[in-house]
């Protein structure tokens, strides 16, 4: 009997860590042209909440990335988000990234655990 209990609790722990791994939010980052800086590039990162349930955006962590036209990192920062996201909804914010801007050929956001 133990050992059927421990079987299940196993299989929904593995089934929770799956489940956590495949996120149900979808980032995206654009360069904001209206802010020019020496000093770095402002990102405006945007999230899709498609989870089914309202999310805190303070517990809703990412990090973009300035890249070169080499794919070289320049600079990156991590960020959050304000407010509450709705399943189903948006979130909005900006970031700085420090780097050079005139070498910023791209932007890429990824989710922070």
């Amino acid at each position: 009997m133990k050992t059927a209990w421990w079987f299940a609790l196993c299989a929904v722990l593995a089934v929770a860590t799956v489940a956590a791994a495949d996120s149900c939010l979808r980032f995206a980052v654009e360069r904001n042209n209206d802010v020019e800086s020496d000093s770095g590039v402002q990102a405006e990162v945007r999230v899709t909440n498609s989870c089914g349930e309202d999310l805190q955006g303070s517990n809703v962590w990412f990090k973009v990335t300035a890249f070169d036209s080499s794919h070289r990192a320049l600079g990156a920062q991590t960020g959050n988000f304000d407010g509450k996201i709705e399943k189903s909804g948006e979130g909005k914010t900006w970031v700085f990234v420090s780097c050079d801007p005139q070498k910023v050929e791209k932007l890429e956001v990824e989710e922070e655990q």
